[in-house]
């Protein structure tokens, strides 16, 4: 596990549940998990607002030039259908994100379609084939709170935002640079970089209390 700010990585590997899924550290950013705890480890990690990536080995896609136009759209097409089960059952594991958007940008237009139309329906299959009442698509959170959000995004805008941190049970207040929102399920995720820690970080919408003007 590896993150730009050390401090918080002090902060996480003080915590004594987290620390148990841990085997050394190797440095200031960067400590070796074990890996039969990976998923206690990225639930614990998330209960905090803290959503890993992850780069697992083994999983780089070949090169290009090694993968027909219907292989290419297969695997993108299977990597993209993994993403949005994984995202509507909650599975504690995601998947590699990072490889969805390189297979996908490996795709023209043409193939990106076709992918796009694969997918939406083996969903809908799925969909018609579960419990009698299950809800027919997934849920597209909306409200003035996104509205802002998006708004601040297409600006290039910093804001401020009163965040609760569940793991620690208290709100901090923080100035941030809105980059985009990612839907993970009904969860919707606010990826900024914060000025606080100088860095990228990700932050749960539903636990930003207050959203004011970012000016000093």
């Amino acid at each position: 596990m590896e993150t730009g700010d050390p401090a918080l990585l002090q902060e996480l590997t003080a915590r004594r549940r987290i620390r148990e899924t841990l085997l050394e550290t190797l440095s200031a950013r960067a400590v070796r998990v074990d890996t039969s705890r990976l998923e206690a480890l990225i639930r614990r990690l998330e209960r905090r607002g803290i959503v890993p990536r992850l780069d697992l080995p083994g999983r780089a896609p070949p090169p290009a030039g090694e993968a027909s136009e219907e292989d290419r759209v297969t695997i993108a097409a299977g990597l993209r259908l993994y993403a949005s089960l994984a995202d509507e059952l909650g599975l504690p594991a995601r998947p590699v994100h990072a490889l969805v958007r390189a297979w996908e940008r490996r795709l023209t237009l043409p193939e990106r379609d076709e992918v796009e139309r694969r997918v939406k329906e083996v969903m809908e299959r799925l969909r018609r084939g579960g419990p009698e009442g299950a809800a027919p698509a997934l849920p597209v959170p909306t409200g003035p709170l996104l509205d802002r959000l998006e708004a601040a995004i297409a600006a290039g805008e910093t804001v401020e935002i009163e965040y609760y941190t569940a793991g620690r049970g208290h709100v901090t207040r923080r100035r941030v640079d809105p980059l985009r929102l990612e839907w993970r399920g009904e969860v919707v995720y606010l990826i900024a970089h914060c000025h606080l820690r100088g860095d990228q970080r990700v932050f749960r919408v539903d636990r930003i209390q207050r959203l004011g003007d970012g000016e000093e």
